[in-house]
């Protein structure tokens, strides 16, 4: 008889573990497979990862070694976590949705790769850093002892870098709105 995989069993367990744990306990009597509780668990009081594989692998187990009602069960667990999983997935996804938008607010977007992984991305571009050329002129100026020509370079460098696209005030806004080149 077919069972599941380890991987698919930690997947159940994975998605399981995000439901409370009355529900499971519900959920694996609704399956069929509270019967199923391997020894290790007897008397105790496990977390829900401990709880989830121990039933889950044993009635695999079970499984494995023909017991239909076992295989039945595992495959009612699966269809049935789903089910209860699909409310919350709908919560998830709001809380996530409100999570892009504040995100969004604060000047980054929320976006998958084309890996499938979350990335967050400033919405607005960087200042571009300065060449080396920059740099490597800054320290010709210095080296050769142009002390002027290297503070009025670095003014004009410190200008450039940190320069925001202004209007101009009131009184020359209509001289620079129509002007173009070769007026005076």
């Amino acid at each position: 008889m077919k069972t599941f995989s380890d991987p698919t069993v930690g997947k159940l367990v994975e998605l399981g573990i995000v439901a409370r744990k009355s529900e499971l306990t519900l959920l694996l009597m609704k399956s069929d497979l509270a019967k199923y509780e391997p020894p290790a668990l007897s008397g105790m009081d496990p977390n829900k990862t401990d709880m989830l594989m121990g039933y889950l692998r044993a009635a695999n187990r079970a499984a494995d070694h023909g017991d239909e009602t076992a295989h039945k069960g595992l495959l009612e667990f699966a269809r049935q976590l789903v089910i209860e999983m699909q409310p919350l997935i709908g919560v998830v996804r709001k809380l996530v949705d409100s999570l892009g938008e504040a995100l969004l607010a604060d000047g980054y977007e929320l976006t998958e790769s084309t890996s499938g992984s979350m990335v967050l991305l400033p919405t607005e571009p960087s200042a571009a850093p300065l060449p080396p050329e920059i740099t490597a002129l800054d320290a010709e100026l210095d080296k050769r002892g142009y002390d002027v020509a290297l503070n009025h370079y670095r003014q004009a460098s410190t200008t450039c870098s940190t320069r925001t696209t202004k209007q101009p005030t009131a009184p020359f806004a209509p001289r620079w709105k129509n002007w173009s080149p070769g007026s005076p």
